[in-house]
């Protein structure tokens, strides 16, 4: 089994696509290319399903447990995260969305650094 390092991937593919880790505000059109170069690049690293869905599953409980998200923001993030690893359509409402969640995301120590 491969060991993948969860932050880099993650990491890298904020950077690539220059999302604010603070302050700021990002399209749900912009978070979903950006899970989806994240889904592409752990299955392309072989990284195992159960590590795939801590990695989800990180992002996930980083958008539920965001104050400054309404349950709206929440569900349509991690909609948009889902769809992006399992390539099922999710229907949610077209929106932008505070950034501060994405430097809220804390991998197990199992798929970190």
């Amino acid at each position: 089994m491969i060991k993948v390092n969860s932050e880099n991937v993650y990491l890298e593919a904020l950077i690539a696509h220059r999302m604010p880790q603070g302050i700021g505000v990002v399209s749900l059109s912009q978070l979903a290319l950006v899970f989806s170069q994240m889904a592409k690049e752990l299955r392309g690293q072989e990284a195992p399903a159960q590590q795939q869905e801590a990695f989800q599953s990180a992002i996930a409980d980083a958008a539920a447990s965001a104050r400054h998200l309404t349950t709206a923001e929440r569900t349509a993030v991690q909609s948009t995260l889902f769809t992006a690893f399992d390539g099922l359509p999710r229907k949610h409402a077209l929106m932008a969305v505070r950034a501060d969640f994405l430097r809220q995301v804390r991998f197990p120590s199992a798929y970190a650094a």
